[in-house]
């Protein structure tokens, strides 16, 4: 988890570059709800209680169990609020229009794929985000990282984070996952 004092929420004008406390990053959660429980009593949430300086962006692969539909339900109406950003990760393309990546014979429960759908119509989904730190650094957070020639050939070598995010969040999705990787081979 790191703790950041930003974080660029898209569709959430309200809360865009508001000053967060703090920002959880989480990995992959796997369709494990009392995992992903856990994790959030970690942060201080209970229940419908939610601490209201805590932004949760999650990096994808939120799916791949057999709790896939609860897992989904815990997170919608974070989602929903503008206190969890959601990034697509490669259990998740198939549900956006790309290509089932990387699941090893497993499945998605159709109710978890049914909801991703939703999320993704309704502007919810992204494939980055942007976060800043106390120090005014921006990065970027992604499910898979950027590889180096992705970053030099597609993003055309772009220094600013935002840019970078705003690229990723708006390019084809073809060309952003591709079979065997997502955001380049490395290199």
């Amino acid at each position: 988890m790191a703790t950041l004092d930003t974080v660029d929420v898209p569709d959430t004008s309200s809360r865009e570059g508001k000053a967060m406390g703090r920002v959880a990053v989480i990995g992959d959660v796997g369709g494990y709800v009392a995992h992903l429980r856990h994790a959030l009593g970690q942060l201080g949430v209970t229940g419908s209680v939610w601490p209201d300086d805590l932004h949760v962006i999650q990096v994808g692969d939120l799916f791949g169990g057999r709790s896939d539909v609860e897992v989904a339900e815990l997170v919608a109406p974070h989602l929903r609020a503008g206190r969890w950003t959601q990034l697509i990760g490669n259990w998740e393309l198939e549900a956006v229009g790309g290509i089932a990546i990387g699941r090893a014979g497993r499945t998605v429960r159709p109710g978890a794929v049914a909801e991703f759908r939703r999320w993704h119509r309704d502007g919810l989904t992204r494939r980055a985000a942007a976060v800043t730190s106390s120090s005014g650094a921006v990065g970027v957070v992604t499910h898979a990282g950027i590889s180096r020639g992705f970053w030099k050939n597609d993003l055309r070598s772009e220094p600013d984070a935002r840019l970078v995010v705003d690229r990723l969040n708006t390019m084809r999705l073809d060309d952003v996952a591709r079979p065997g990787s997502m955001f380049g081979r490395p290199d």
